[in-house]
């Protein structure tokens, strides 16, 4: 069988939950089990690890629920209780406020996550979105304090990076949205790769700067991105200075942002307005993940 193109994934995700809204959550839930099997019976699934959330009625497979309430995910509350944050950076406030993080943040946030995993699937089966309170796609709150001179304990704002599943840390290719009062957004790509996979990214830059300028030129990408992050002053050791690529080559980062108000977070249709923007971001991270030998 021929693997699915993104967009025909996309399609046929958004069409099994149009259709299965209407049924019983039990029906649901039978007619997903049955999808997965299907996944793994034509190999469309790159693992046999699936993940998977738990509910007072079934085990769900993360990876076909589906948001169909037509409520917004994030709500006001979430921006005045990091505004306040900001001004009260103790945990003395933070202790007395811990009931509106759990209500306004962590739970909407968690259940963003959950939503946008079939989203996801449309666009890659080899991105995560997991929404495990700990250890999972959200950011703890806690900053680590340990080398900065500002020991305020907690971050005033609320991160969620969508990792290649064969990723260790935060600087392998994925999205991401950040989630802050006036200063929110998405990105996309790598931020602050390793040594390895830098010299792969510049070499395949330099080698074929065609391709990396195709995949951050589509007319989606321009509507919503921009790409940003750090550079070097003087091209990198080993690389042409007159090489007509060599402002791309001497990025440090190869990050896409796209900004989004808080009232675009706050509207009921945000996780489609931030799904259409990783659609369009797609090829970036694709060309990334695939420069430094992981699978799209």
């Amino acid at each position: 069988m021929m693997p699915m193109t993104p967009s025909a994934r996309r399609s046929m995700t958004f069409a099994i939950a149009a259709v299965l809204s209407a049924y019983p959550a039990a029906t649901r839930y039978h007619v997903i089990a049955c999808c997965i099997g299907f996944r793994h019976a034509t190999g469309t699934s790159p693992s046999k690890r699936t993940p998977f959330a738990r509910t007072a009625e079934c085990t769900v497979p993360l990876v076909y629920t589906a948001d169909m309430t037509g409520e917004p995910h994030f709500t006001p509350a979430l921006f005045d209780f990091f505004g306040e944050l900001a001004l009260n950076n103790d945990r003395e406030w933070f202790n007395e406020n811990r009931e509106r993080y759990l209500r306004d943040v962590r739970d909407p946030v968690l259940k963003f996550v959950a939503d946008f995993a079939p989203r996801l699937s449309g666009i890659s089966f080899f991105f995560n979105a997991d929404p495990r309170p700990s250890g999972g796609s959200m950011f703890r709150i806690h900053r680590d304090v340990r080398f900065s001179k500002d020991k305020s304990p907690y971050k005033t704002n609320a991160g969620i990076q969508f990792r290649h599943e064969q990723a260790r840390d935060a600087h392998a290719p994925g999205f991401y949205l950040h989630l802050e009062p006036g200063g929110s957004g998405a990105a996309a790509g790598m931020w602050k790769p390793g040594r390895d996979e830098l010299a792969k990214v510049r070499g395949a830059i330099a080698a074929s700067p065609s391709k990396w300028r195709d995949s951050t030129s589509g007319g989606e990408f321009k509507r919503r991105w921009e790409v940003t992050g750090e550079s070097l002053v003087r091209a990198p050791r080993g690389f042409d200075p007159e090489h007509p690529a060599i402002d791309e080559i001497k990025r440090k980062d190869f990050i896409a942002w796209s900004h989004f108000t808080d009232e675009e977070i706050c509207s009921p249709n945000f996780i489609d307005e931030y799904t259409d923007a990783c659609y369009g971001v797609s090829p970036m991270v694709e060309y990334l993940s695939e420069t430094i030998g992981l699978s799209f």
